[in-house]
């Protein structure tokens, strides 16, 4: 008989009860029985102020939760092995508008209808920005905020599981980065820019 695998996909927080001293999970538990744990490392946006989906790092304009604050360093001190951890990089995006009135889109600003979008539903003529404080891509059109993962997010986040020394990374929707009028070869560009930053 060959054996299974046993995984289980997570909110990027532990579970903690309501005084957050013990867990709702227990570590043990979880080192002993579970193969993988795919940490949900998206779905993080402020969703009243313009915030990227899936940030590595926090940018001190918006308070909103990042990988670096929840996820794999937070079930690393519960107790779970690190080699269990897995994080889901989205391939889906968001979309905001900005509230603000200013004339361009800035992260913090106001903002209201985060949407879920695939990558093929970014304008090609967003004018495209790179967050260095959060290592998070972004981009704008008007007053439309687009939070999307692109070669350079995807190489800080590959590097960062590396640097935690978990047991990989994985996508989230894998159809969300798909381009179906693009030519062959470069209708998938996420899960190329994932492939080339494992190497």
């Amino acid at each position: 008989m060959v054996p299974g695998l046993i995984s289980m996909a997570v909110p990027t927080w532990y579970w903690w009860n309501r005084d957050a001293k013990d867990p709702l999970l227990d570590p043990e538990v979880v080192n002993a029985c579970v193969d993988f744990v795919d940490l949900m490392e998206y779905g993080m946006q402020n969703t009243s102020r313009i915030s990227h989906y899936s940030p590595l790092f926090l940018n001190p304009a918006v308070p909103q939760e990042t990988w670096d604050y929840r996820g794999v360093r937070e079930w690393k001190s519960a107790g779970v092995d690190s080699a269990k951890l897995v994080t889901l990089i989205p391939f889906e995006a968001i979309t905001m508008t900005d509230n603000s009135g200013n004339s361009s889109v800035e992260i913090g600003n106001p903002g209201s209808g985060g949407e879920w979008i695939g990558l093929r539903d970014v304008p090609k003529d967003v004018v495209v920005h790179w967050d260095e404080l959060a290592k998070a891509n972004w981009g704008e059109k008007g007053s439309t905020f687009y939070s999307y993962e692109n070669l350079a997010s995807i190489r800080e986040k590959v590097q960062y599981a590396r640097d935690e020394h978990i047991r990989g990374v994985g996508v989230w929707e894998l159809w969300r980065g798909w381009l179906p009028n693009e030519s062959p070869g470069r209708q998938d560009p996420l899960l190329q820019s994932l492939k080339y930053a494992v190497g």
